[in-house]
C-alpha cells in the first residue's frame, strides 16, 4: 500500500493510522491523568480576602514574596504590608515559625533584613493605652531607624491566631496616614538631594482605599497601623546579642540637627507624622481589678486624678468612677468598639444606655462604686443617681422615681420627673439634717446622763440602775414616712 506522510515526515501505513486514531479516541484516562479532588484549607482575612496556605519556612522564603507583597514595587515606609502578609497567614503556621518570619524586615524602612545581633535593637516604647512603657526588641536595616522609632512608634496589642491557637502579641504601631489623605500629596524636600517630592511619589504603597483606610494594613486592638511585632525577651534562655537604643542618643541628636539626612530621611517621618499616635486617647478600658498598683497609678495620673496617699482599693475606686464618667461621653460607635475589644456579647444591645450598662458591668462598675470623698473621708458611695437629673433619659428618671418609692402619677414630661426628684431630694436633705441634729442632741443627753450615773456609781455603786435607750430610737423610725405621698399632683392640670 502507498505510504502516507504525516506533517512530521514520518511514513505511516493507512490502516495503521486508522487504528492509532481510533485507539486514541477510545483511550481511557489513566489514574495519573484522572482529576483528583484535593481539600485545601483556606483562611479569610478581616477584609474578606481568601488566603491560601503559604509554605514559606525561612526568612529567605519571605523575601522571595517581595513582588507579591509590594504590587507597586516599592517598600518605602510600607512595612505594614509585610505585617499583614504574615498575620493573614499565621493561622497556617506554628507560633515559633510566625515569630521567626516576623523578624525578617525593617519596621521603619520596609527593607528585607536577616535577623541577628547586628539587626536586633532593644527599645523602651510607650504603650498607646498610657499604661507605661514596654521593653522589647525590633529589627532594623540601620541605626537611624532607632531615632524614627523613638519619635513615632508606640506599642499596642493584637490577638493573632496561629495553628497553635490564639495569643495576644505586643505590636509596634503608628497612626493611620489615611486619617488625613490630603497630606499624602503635600510636597516636602528630601535632605539627601534637596529634591521636592510627596508621600505618593516616594512611598507609592502608602495609599488609601475608598473607605479611608490604609490599603493592606492590619490594625491593632486600639485601631492603629501594625508595622511589626514588638518582640519580648525569651524567658527560657539568655537574651541574644543586641544593640541598645541608649547607645544612639547622641547620634540621633546629631541626625536631627543635620535635617534627618540618613536612613529613610523624611519619608517614614512624613508618613508617621500625618496622624501621630496620641498616647492614652484610645486606650482600651481595662477593669481596675485587673490592673497592678503601678498601672492604677499611671491610669489615675493620666486621668488627672489626685492619687497622693491612696491605697490600691482607693486607686481602683477612683479609676472605676472616672471610667464610668468617660463611658457616658463616648458615642454609641465608640462604646461598641470598646465592648468588642473586651470581647463582650453585643446581641440584644439596642441603644447607648444598654452599651454603657454592659461596659460598666464588665469593668466591675455596675453603677455603685466606692470612691474617696474630696473632703478626705475614707469612702463615699457614688451611684448613677448622682448623674445630673437634667442629663438623664426619661427611662432613667422613671427608674429613679421607682427606686425612691415616689408617686409619678401626673408626670408627663421629662421636666415633671426632674421636678419631682429635685423636690424629693430637697426634702430628704432637710429631713436628714433634722435627724442628724436630733441624733446629736440625743447623743449629748445620753453622754450627760451617763456621766451622772458614773458619778452616782462612784458615790453609791449599789444604787446604779441600768438605763434603756430604746425609746429614743422611736423618734427617727418614721422620719421619711411621707415620701411616698409626694407626687406630680400639682401637674394634674396638664393631665386633665
Amino acid at each position: 500500500r502507498p505510504l502516507l506522510r504525516l506533517p512530521w515526515s514520518m511514513p505511516v501505513m493507512p490502516g495503521l493510522l486508522i487504528v492509532l486514531l481510533c485507539t486514541s479516541c477510545l483511550m481511557l484516562p489513566s489514574k495519573s491523568a484522572a482529576s483528583v479532588r484535593k481539600s485545601m484549607q483556606v483562611h479569610r482575612t478581616s477584609s474578606g480576602e481568601v488566603v491560601e496556605p503559604w509554605e514559606g519556612h525561612s526568612v529567605q522564603d519571605l523575601h522571595r514574596e517581595y513582588g507579591n507583597i509590594f504590587k507597586h514595587g516599592n517598600r518605602n515606609a510600607a512595612s505594614h504590608l509585610w505585617s499583614s502578609f504574615l498575620i493573614d497567614r499565621a493561622v497556617f503556621m506554628t507560633r515559633q515559625r510566625f515569630l521567626k518570619l516576623s523578624a525578617g524586615y525593617c519596621a521603619v524602612s520596609g527593607s528585607p533584613v536577616s535577623p541577628g545581633d547586628a539587626t536586633r535593637y532593644k527599645l523602651r516604647l510607650e504603650r498607646v493605652d498610657g499604661l507605661g512603657r514596654e521593653e522589647g526588641f525590633m529589627y532594623y536595616c540601620c541605626w537611624p531607624c532607632v531615632c524614627d522609632t523613638q519619635d513615632f512608634i508606640r506599642v499596642d496589642t493584637k490577638t493573632i491566631r496561629t495553628a497553635e491557637g490564639s495569643h495576644e502579641y505586643l505590636v509596634a504601631v503608628i497612626g493611620n496616614p489615611c486619617d488625613k489623605p490630603s497630606e499624602l500629596s503635600r510636597s516636602f524636600v528630601q535632605p539627601f538631594d534637596k529634591r521636592s517630592t510627596t508621600i505618593y511619589q516616594a512611598a507609592p504603597e502608602v495609599r488609601c482605599d475608598r473607605n479611608g483606610r490604609l490599603a493592606g494594613a492590619t490594625v491593632s486592638d486600639n485601631g492603629y497601623i501594625i508595622i511589626s511585632l514588638f518582640f519580648q525577651a525569651s524567658k527560657k534562655g539568655r537574651v541574644p546579642g543586641f544593640q541598645d537604643e541608649q547607645d544612639f542618643e547622641f547620634m540621633c541628636e546629631d541626625r536631627k540637627r543635620q535635617g534627618y539626612n540618613s536612613g529613610m530621611g523624611e519619608i517614614f517621618r512624613r508618613v508617621a507624622a500625618v496622624s501621630p499616635v496620641n498616647v492614652g486617647s484610645r486606650g482600651r478600658l481595662l477593669p481596675p481589678s485587673q490592673m497592678s498598683v503601678k498601672q492604677l497609678r499611671l491610669e489615675a495620673t493620666r486621668r488627672g486624678l489626685d492619687v497622693r496617699g491612696t491605697e490600691r482599693k482607693e486607686l481602683a475606686a477612683l479609676v472605676a468612677a472616672s471610667q464610668g464618667r468617660e463611658l457616658r461621653k463616648l458615642t454609641a460607635k465608640q462604646l461598641r468598639a470598646q465592648a468588642t475589644r473586651l470581647g463582650l456579647d453585643l446581641r440584644g444591645i439596642a441603644d447607648k444606655e444598654d452599651l454603657v450598662s454592659l461596659l460598666e458591668r464588665a469593668l466591675g462598675n455596675d453603677g455603685t462604686v466606692k470612691a474617696p470623698r474630696s473632703d478626705g473621708t475614707p469612702e463615699a458611695e457614688v451611684t448613677k443617681s448622682q448623674k445630673p437629673l437634667a442629663q438623664m433619659s426619661i427611662r432613667e428618671l422613671k427608674a429613679e422615681v421607682a427606686k425612691h418609692g415616689l408617686n409619678s402619677r401626673g408626670c408627663l414630661e421629662k421636666s415633671d420627673f426632674v421636678r419631682l426628684l429635685e423636690e424629693n431630694s430637697m426634702s430628704s436633705s432637710t429631713e436628714e439634717h433634722e435627724a442628724t441634729a436630733l441624733e446629736n442632741q440625743s447623743r449629748d443627753t445620753e453622754e450627760h446622763e451617763a456621766t451622772d450615773l458614773e458619778d452616782q456609781a462612784r458615790l453609791a455603786p449599789s444604787a446604779a440602775e441600768p438605763v434603756s435607750d430604746a425609746g429614743d430610737l422611736d423618734c427617727f423610725a418614721s422620719s421619711s414616712s411621707n415620701d411616698t405621698q409626694r407626687s406630680c399632683s400639682k401637674n394634674q392640670v396638664i393631665a386633665s
